[in-house]
């Protein structure tokens, strides 16, 4: 029991970590920043993603229940991720200012899940 609140705790601390950089970033979209400043920034997302990634990645339900909640919480991050990119380009297609990165990310999204749940079939 112990473990499984640990990894809960963790989890939640490295999310509010990537949160609170993405804040930072947000509030600062204004203001003139050193090339310095922004390469640390951008690294410590780098480093807050990757260490959030590994953890994610690594992950093994000890019971039925819990990989239940794994993959119920995997749906629901995978729909409202797409969900929100889907958002974003409707409201940059209106305003006519579609940044391509968006539906590239959206396609990979859903090329990656597609191809996954292909190959886990496949097993």
């Amino acid at each position: 029991m112990k473990r499984l609140i640990s990894k809960i705790q963790s989890e939640i601390y490295m999310s509010l970590i990537i949160l609170g950089l993405v804040v930072v970033l947000l509030l600062t979209e204004d203001v003139a920043m050193a090339d310095s400043v922004i390469m640390m920034m951008a690294a410590g997302i780098l480093v807050a993603f990757s260490a959030y990634a590994l953890f994610i990645w690594k992950q093994s339900p000890q019971d039925e229940r819990e990989e239940l909640h794994m993959m119920e919480s995997a749906k629901v991050a995978y729909l409202t991720g797409a969900a929100t990119l889907t958002g974003v380009i409707i409201y940059q297609l209106i305003d006519h200012s579609l940044d391509m990165a968006f539906p590239i990310i959206l396609g990979v999204m859903v090329l990656s899940k597609s191809l996954s749940q292909y190959v886990q079939s496949k097993k």
